[in-house]
């Protein structure tokens, strides 16, 4: 069995509400802002972007494939240096979906919504449409698929696969 601190109240953890609007917070000031990504050391191709408030950290961490559109993350939260909460991703997006792929994220991120860590159920703007299909769709327990597909033929353009947890 894997080790741990017991159940939180160690360390005086602000709980999973509080978690979720940091990560929420965090999001809208992350990748889909344009904000500064710095390079991973030893990690060649990863590039991370860190938020912090307070006592709560977030890093985004992933890597993109030059050779092809496929690309990779992990979201990781901590509180006073302990993991509390991860999600990671995986996929392809053209680079011509990236920027439409950002609205549909910031579009759940500022309406304070937590559907998987992602988008909307569906999201659209002219002949492409984002759909987020989460299996599970708690903060504790999430996992599922989004897709950008572009209308009306519904071809698919791309897609990522998430899954994350709570730690506490």
């Amino acid at each position: 069995m894997g080790g741990g601190t017991g159940s939180g109240e160690d360390f005086n953890y602000p709980g999973v509400k509080k978690t979720q609007e940091f990560f929420l917070k965090a999001m809208l000031q992350g990748w889909i802002s344009g904000a500064e990504e710095t390079k991973v050391p030893h990690m060649p191709g990863y590039r991370t972007i860190p938020f912090r408030d307070g006592d709560l950290f977030l890093l985004d961490c992933y890597c993109v494939n030059p050779n092809s559109s496929k690309s990779a993350g992990t979201t990781t939260i901590w509180y006073r240096d302990i993991p509390v909460w991860i999600m990671q991703y995986g996929g392809f997006y053209r680079k011509s979906e990236i920027s439409f792929l950002k609205h549909a994220l910031r579009c759940a991120y500022e309406s304070n919504v937590f559907i998987g860590g992602r988008g909307p159920i569906d999201y659209r703007e002219d002949q492409l449409l984002y759909e987020n299909s989460p299996n599970f769709d708690e903060f504790e327990g999430f996992s599922g698929i989004e897709t950008i597909y572009r209308l009306p033929e519904l071809e698919e353009l791309g897609h990522h696969k998430y899954w994350g947890m709570y730690l506490v």
